[in-house]
């Protein structure tokens, strides 16, 4: 019930935000993320951090088979949730849950994300906000919330970030997914920043404490690089 009310009120946001700067900052918060994480129970580790590399894939993917497949932008999202599915599936018992790999994972996405950042180009059309009614897109909200509460002990850490928003999201800015894309990389530079301290924190505050800490560290970031790196 808390997946569906805090993944609605983003969808709500990214919906009728028509700024791709705000709509970037909307898809950027990490609500979905502490929601599982804390549903999951399990410490942080490198499969929550690995999971953003994950998400570039789905994002990716989205918008390859949209953009240059020209694919319809549902089944674009339907095969990109597999993909992510798929690849969270597999790699959930490869990743091991040692502090070296995971301060490995640590700096090789924060490192891509920091280029990514700096590489791909930046949203280019006009503000748009969708007419789609909310009472259209719950039906989706709910259909995404019961996949993941299926899937996600399946999923491990890889769940922390199932494109929950990313499904309503890519949908209401398929104008520009652009948008999306550069979202990950937002993710990679500041969400890490979160991780490690809830990663420190967890073992004398417990996971909520440190998840707690983690958004005091993430929020001054997040809203720094996307007012003032980004600048779109």
């Amino acid at each position: 019930m808390m997946l569906v009310l805090v993944v609605t009120f983003q969808a709500m946001a990214v919906a009728y935000l028509s700024s791709p700067k705000w709509k970037g900052l909307a898809l950027s918060l990490p609500l979905p993320f502490t929601t599982i994480v804390l549903s999951l129970g399990d410490p942080v580790d490198a499969s929550n951090v690995l999971s953003m590399a994950t998400l570039l894939v789905y994002v990716s993917c989205v918008w390859f088979l949209y953009d240059k497949m020209k694919l319809t932008i549902v089944i674009s999202i339907a095969l990109g949730v597999l993909m992510y599915v798929l690849l969270g599936s597999v790699l959930v018992g490869l990743v091991p849950k040692t502090d070296d790999v995971f301060w490995m994972a640590i700096v090789g996405v924060f490192g891509l994300g920091v280029f990514l950042l700096r590489v791909l180009p930046r949203p280019s059309k006009p503000p748009y906000r969708t007419p789609l009614p909310l009472w259209q897109k719950l039906p989706t909200v709910f259909l995404v919330v019961g996949i993941l509460v299926t899937i996600k002990n399946h999923l491990g850490g890889f769940a922390s970030l199932f494109p929950l928003l990313g499904t309503v999201g890519a949908y209401e800015v398929r104008n520009d997914l652009w948008i999306l894309v550069r979202t990950v990389p937002v993710l990679m530079c500041s969400l890490t920043v979160l991780i490690v301290v809830a990663h420190l924190a967890q073992g004398t505050w417990g996971l909520h404490g440190g998840l707690m800490m983690g958004w005091l560290a993430f929020l001054p970031i997040v809203l720094w690089v996307q007012l003032r790196v980004r600048k779109v």
